[in-house]
């Protein structure tokens, strides 16, 4: 059975509006270990390609049965960082787990604070994390 998302948005309206709803609406966080988790695949693999990570998110979160649709990646996390990390020519500091988000070691991209002074600025148009 698909997601009905027009419900979805119905009982929050209802809820927001002081009506009763159909059911409580369910607001969740989905994180991208919980995504590789419930589609069966690495962390690595959900972040094969925009398309394929958004498709993932939204199958998750119609696994969960939630009512919002939410990015966990709206935060300056862990693809920011790798952003930051390649732009300095670091990308030896990139870890990636199977089943929980990759990380940078920390203090390894900036080590001083005249390394902070020549950080490249990455341009988010040419990042790699795609590939």
């Amino acid at each position: 059975m698909t997601h009905d998302w027009r419900a979805s948005k119905a009982r929050f309206r209802a809820a927001m509006s002081g009506e009763q709803p159909d059911r409580v609406p369910l607001y969740m966080l989905v994180l991208e270990q919980m995504i590789a988790r419930v589609q069966g695949i690495t962390i690595r693999e959900l972040f094969s390609s925009p398309k394929f990570y958004a498709n993932s998110i939204i199958s998750a979160h119609e696994f969960f049965h939630t009512d919002n649709l939410g990015l966990p990646t709206a935060y300056a996390g862990p693809a920011e960082v790798a952003a930051f990390a390649e732009a300095n020519g670091k990308k030896k500091t990139i870890h990636w787990r199977d089943y929980q988000s990759f990380f940078v070691e920390q203090g390894e991209i900036c080590k001083t604070a005249e390394d902070i002074d020549n950080l490249n600025i990455p341009d988010h148009r040419n990042l790699k994390l795609w590939n």
